[in-house]
């Protein structure tokens, strides 16, 4: 009981957190900063000018913001459920990879159906995820296999996406911003559709909490409590799949979200999903929103995309990890 009143509490922390962070996002920019000016817009109804820009711009990058850092923290909590393995992340079942060949193919050579390209970013991933599943499978789903699969799955496809990039070099800079994963230029059509996909895949991941947690504790529990492994490692490998290809299609690849979001998670609220999974939604959207909202105000005059933010700070974290783990 006093474990559960401690893990409330820290969600609250974090929820409060995010409505601070938000609040810093939606009022500091190039065209007018403080808590004054978006109070007199909101509030009171003045500075028409800045109001568009708000919704225009900064409400729909936010938007996305949260709901990709939400989706690939999400995304990673299932696959370490599923892997039973805490540096496991979207990345190892192939969606980032397939989803940048993907998205590399359309951009290069077929640019007639680049309105298309978040679709077929989504498809690519998919696509990888299936790939690596039929490798994988032998008498059963087991984590290492899906691993290893994945590995050779993601070197054959990004061997695949460089070969494309170099026979484009003139286009090169799309590749570039695309490995960069940028949040920068997301419209009211980008979020109609996330939001639509992420509603549903969120909804299924708190419904499966309980199987996460049952197999956590081994194949052979888990088939004494009712659950059966196979199929459920298959369950909710598709909705980690469906919350991280939909956001790698939006903004392209943001590496370690996955991996580093329930890792913080697990260490404050302990590998309970029932808290893990709204932990990794809190602290997930918190952190893109804050690296965007940080690269924004630092970077004014040349922002840099959010993902490569997160790739500095991310590789020194997983090798603190993979020190700490004891694979």
């Amino acid at each position: 009981m006093k474990s559960t009143k401690r893990n409330i509490a820290i969600l609250i922390i974090l929820a409060l957190l995010l409505i601070i962070t938000i609040a810093i996002s939606l009022s500091e920019g190039s065209t007018g900063s403080g808590f004054k000016k978006l109070y007199e817009t909101f509030i009171l109804n003045q500075h028409s000018g800045y109001k568009k820009i708000l919704f225009k711009v900064r409400i729909p990058r936010l938007i996305v913001a949260l709901v990709v850092g939400m989706n690939l923290s999400i995304s990673g909590a299932l696959l370490q459920a599923v892997m039973r393995n805490p540096l496991a992340d979207p990345g190892v079942i192939g969606v980032s990879a397939g989803a940048s060949l993907a998205a590399i193919a359309t951009m290069f050579i077929f640019p007639q159906f680049l309105p298309l390209l978040p679709a077929f970013a989504f498809l690519g991933g998919v696509i990888a995820f299936v790939i690596v599943y039929i490798f994988a499978w032998k008498n059963g789903i087991r984590p290492l296999r899906v691993i290893l699969a994945g590995v050779a799955i993601n070197g054959a496809l990004g061997g695949m996406t460089n070969g494309i990039g170099l026979l484009n070099t003139e286009k090169i800079p799309s590749l570039m911003l695309w490995t960069s994963g940028d949040i920068s230029t997301k419209s009211w059509d980008d979020v109609t559709v996330i939001i639509a996909v992420t509603v549903i895949a969120i909804i299924s991941a708190f419904l499966v909490i309980r199987n996460c947690n049952v197999l956590l504790l081994g194949d052979e529990m888990a088939l004494n409590l009712g659950v059966e492994p196979n199929k459920n490692r298959i369950l909710i490998s598709v909705i980690a799949v469906a919350l991280a290809a939909i956001s790698t299609a939006y903004v392209g690849i943001i590496a370690f979200v996955g991996l580093i979001i329930p890792h913080i998670c697990r260490l404050i609220l302990g590998s309970d999903y029932k808290f893990l999974i709204p932990g990794s939604l809190l602290l997930g959207g918190l952190f893109i929103l804050g690296a965007d909202t940080f690269t924004r105000i630092v970077f004014a005059t040349r922002p840099i995309p959010v993902g490569i933010l997160m790739s500095i700070v991310g590789g020194p974290f997983f090798l603190y990890l993979l020190r700490r783990s004891r694979i």
